[in-house]
């Protein structure tokens, strides 16, 4: 090859002399890199390639992109003894952080900024060829590298791969909602040709000391499970979710104004469903009654709806309406709508669920002497209702969080059947309500 020290095919272990066939015709493998660049020496070989997003994700989905988790450093010591798996598919999303270590929240700090068409350098992306682990062929007339057989390892790189390839999942799962995203970006890749121990070096010299362990478990909002699908179903069909989930993170800050995160939804649809496996035949059914329901709140509590960060932020500070802890209290609302199969069932829970509007006063009523000792928004952070079943309790600083457990969750679903029940019965007779 003209220029070059070195031939891969013969001074690189794993490279083929020939192009395998199909057809009479070269076989393109499970990837086909293109416009590659040599430079370096027989002992030090090395190339680059420019690559786009779809073909990263064709990479990772072919299960080429892999890390090798002890040169990455990535095992937690108290697990050491339990034999986690050393190597981790790129393709499987972040490593789990009961066993590994991994800044989910660098990533997922990525993946917003992309998504949000931020100005960002992530090149170059790090990929190593072990020497004599793989089967390639490099085709010096059109510059393509042919990947037959291989395991190509991230020495370093490995938060920007998952970024990369997160945010393009989530793009393509609703382009709409990400108008600034650029799918088209091309990146630069340096391939290496280093053996297991080289690998591990060339990590250390590039990040030098370890990372602290990551304090928070992400997600992997794309997950090919039923309800992974059933969810993304109800989102689509919802228009008060659509665009109103934060798909990124499991967590919700003040500069977020998406009403609940996809984590948080998912769960709610499997206890919705009462199972971890939803039938294909079932999905446009229990989306439709979900999805149905929730635009049935949102019409009584608007802020269920689309709000910006200044509204969302109000909302959050005074009520209850939109913490994660209440939306499995209206689970447990939605599943008795669901097992309501009359053909009146909507118009008898509009009529219901209006005991949660704003307008429809709550008053408290002292346990001392049975007298009002406040009255206002059901849903409002002052209610005292919600101190005395625990969902808001103090803190060391003064003031009150909101604690989201099973048991204030299972407080959550008794407070709003009760409050259901209690104006119904107010309306059925004026004189006592209460």
């Amino acid at each position: 090859m003209p220029g070059l020290q070195f031939d891969p095919s013969t001074d690189i272990e794993g490279f083929l002399a020939a192009p395998e066939l199909e057809g009479g015709h070269v076989y393109p493998g499970r990837l086909a890199l293109p416009d590659v660049q040599w430079r370096g020496t027989p002992a030090e070989p090395m190339a680059t390639a420019t690559v786009s997003l779809r073909i990263l994700r064709d990479a990772s989905m072919s299960r080429l992109l892999w890390t090798d988790q002890e040169k990455q450093r990535g095992i937690r010591p108290e697990v050491l003894g339990m034999a986690p798996a050393i190597d981790l598919a790129v393709a499987d999303g972040y490593p789990d952080p009961k066993a590994y270590i991994f800044h989910a929240d660098s990533a997922d700090d990525l993946v917003e900024k992309l998504l949000g068409g931020q100005k960002l350098f992530l090149d170059p992306l790090i990929w190593n060829l072990r020497p004599g682990t793989f089967r390639a062929f490099y085709d010096s007339q059109t510059r393509q590298l042919y990947f037959y057989e291989a395991r190509i390892y991230l020495p370093d790189s490995h938060h920007r791969h998952q970024a990369l390839l997160k945010s393009y999942r989530i793009w393509a799962e609703a382009p709409e909602d990400y108008p600034a995203y650029q799918p088209t970006r091309q990146l630069q890749v340096e391939l290496y040709f280093l053996d297991r121990d080289d690998e591990g070096e060339f990590f250390y010299q590039k990040n030098e000391l370890t990372k602290d362990t990551a304090k928070s478990k992400a997600i992997d909002i794309v997950q090919s499970d039923s309800l992974a699908i059933l969810t993304r179903l109800i989102v689509d069909k919802s228009p008060s979710l659509r665009g109103n989930v934060n798909r990124v993170t499991d967590r919700l800050t003040s500069s977020n104004p998406q009403v609940i995160t996809l984590s948080t939804l998912r769960q709610m649809v499997q206890i919705f469903v009462g199972d971890s496996h939803v039938s294909e035949k079932e999905m446009e059914r229990l989306s439709d009654t979900f999805a149905n329901f929730y635009e049935m709140l949102a019409e009584v509590r608007s802020e269920l709806k689309h709000l910006d960060v200044v509204d969302r932020r109000k909302v959050r500070n005074d009520l209850l309406v939109d913490s994660a802890v209440m939306m499995y209290g209206y689970v447990g609302l939605l599943i008795e709508y669901k097992s309501a199969l009359s053909d009146s069932r909507d118009e008898d829970w509009r009529e219901r669920l209006t005991a949660l509007t704003a307008a429809e006063t709550y008053m408290s009523v002292s346990e001392e002497d049975g007298a009002f000792d406040w009255r206002g928004d059901f849903f409002s952070k002052k209610n005292p209702l919600w101190r005395s079943l625990g969902v808001l309790q103090p803190t060391k600083g003064g003031g009150l969080a909101v604690s989201n457990t099973r048991q204030t969750r299972d407080a959550c679903v008794s407070a709003l059947r009760d409050r259901l029940r209690q104006v119904e019965q107010a309306k059925a007779s004026p004189s006592s309500r209460s």
